[in-house]
Parts: structure tokens; C-alpha cells; sequence
């Protein structure tokens, strides 16, 4: 099922609520001062546990059959794995939905992969639809700012692809002064440069230093990216 809920890109966990109907959709709905979270339009209060088990897939159907006779409704998980079809069977036997956690670099804003040249989001996709991505991915090889001339930053952005690739670039700023500013990842303005792989970047009007991210995607939809600093 999806959720109808809007998210910033700087959340550490994204997950989802499945239910053991296949065609059930979940909402998070304002309702007077507060929020109101529905399942195929009605309201829906989670009673819920964290899940890790008692002893594996074993004994999966055994932990939902107690949960189930304590009243729990809602499971969450911290992650996927080969495990995970097995849990949501003996959910689904006993009733139970299951908030599914994606384990999505915690304590870091974005859906990246930090040092590795693995995205984040391939983690995502490959939960939703258990097909990993083909081998032959457009891997990001340098991020480098060679210079700034006012608001436009000169960017080395070098990608090794076989196909034409979507190039884009965003930045984050952790100097802001709220937390949803600070968690935000928003779109630059760019355009490419006179030799091939560079670019012109247009900075934001922001005082401090920026991360900035580099993101190529190609006619598939697989992502990489690559990120690197740009002080004042």
C-alpha cells in the first residue's frame, strides 16, 4: 500500500504501512488541531511494537498469535531482508499490518550513499519490488567546484555511463535556522559548461558553507550521486 504523506529528502527512515489487503491505501489526514492517520478512509490508531522476534522466522507465527491475543495491531521493523516476505505472511495470518522500516543513513540528511557508490535509494526499490538493480549502473566518479564567478559555481561532474544520462544538482544547507530549512535538499539551477563534463551551477543566496550534490539518473531510473562542500 502507499502512503499519502509528504516528506522531506532528509528524513533517516521512510517507511510504509502494509496491510494484508493488496488494493488498502493509508492517509495521514489534518484533522482539526492535530493529524489523523486513515486506512482505506477510516480512522486507524496503531497499537503497536517494535519487532525483532524471539528466536527467527521460526517463530514468527508464534510472536504474532501472542502479539495478536495482547491486542497489537501494528508491527514496525528496523530494516528488510530475506526474512521480511516470512514476517508479512505471518502478520498477514494473524491480522497484524506491518510498518516496514528502510534503514537509510541514519543520522545524515538525504537518501545518498555517503562514501559508497551504492545509492541509498536502490535500497528503497529493491524492498518495494525485490529486483536489484542491474550491475552496470552509471557510477559518479568526481564532484569537484573549480571555481566560483558570482552566483555561478564551475563544477567537474564526471559519470561513467554507456547511456545518456539525466544530469542534476541540488544542495543542502545544515547553517539554516530551523530544522526543516536544515533537512531540505533543493534543486539548483544549471546548465552544461563548454567541455563535457563540466557544468554551471547557479549558488544559492545563503550565507555559509553548502553541501552540494551531484545526482545523475539514466533512461532506467537508476540514481547515483555525488556530493562534496562549497564554502562562501
Amino acid at each position: 500500500m502507499t502512503t499519502a504523506r509528504s516528506f522531506a529528502t532528509g528524513v533517516l527512515l521512510l517507511s510504509a504501512l502494509l496491510a494484508w489487503e493488496v488494493d488498502a491505501r493509508t492517509a495521514i489526514l489534518k484533522a482539526g488541531e492535530g493529524w489523523q492517520l486513515r486506512v482505506d478512509g477510516q480512522p486507524y490508531v496503531a497499537k503497536g511494537v517494535t519487532f525483532s522476534g524471539s528466536g527467527g522466522p521460526a517463530n514468527f507465527d508464534r510472536d504474532c498469535e501472542q502479539l495478536k491475543s495482547l491486542g497489537v495491531n501494528t508491527l514496525r521493523t528496523w530494516g528488510t531482508g530475506d526474512e521480511t516476505p516470512l514476517l508479512l505472511d505471518a502478520a498477514h495470518k494473524h491480522g497484524l499490518r506491518v510498518l516496514v522500516g528502510l534503514w537509510l543513513r541514519p543520522g545524515r540528511a538525504g537518501m545518498l550513499s555517503g562514501t559508497s557508490k551504492r545509492p541509498a535509494w536502490h535500497a528503497v526499490r529493491e524492498a518495494y519490488t525485490g529486483v536489484k538493480p542491474e550491475p552496470a549502473l552509471p557510477v559518479p566518479v568526481r564532484l569537484e567546484v573549480r571555481g566560483v564567478e558570482k552566483e555561478w559555481a564551475n563544477v567537474a561532474f564526471d559519470v561513467t555511463s554507456a547511456t545518456p544520462l539525466d544530469v542534476s544538482f541540488a544542495y543542502n544547507f545544515r547553517g539554516a535556522a530551523t530544522r526543516e530549512e536544515r533537512d531540505r535538499v533543493t534543486v539548483l539551477e544549471s546548465r552544461k559548461g563548454t567541455t563535457p563534463g563540466m557544468w554551471l551551477v547557479r549558488l544559492p543566496a545563503v550565507t555559509g558553507a553548502i553541501k552540494l550534490y551531484g545526482l545523475a539518473k539514466d533512461g532506467a531510473g537508476n540514481l547515483v550521486a555525488a556530493t562534496t562542500s562549497v564554502a562562501p
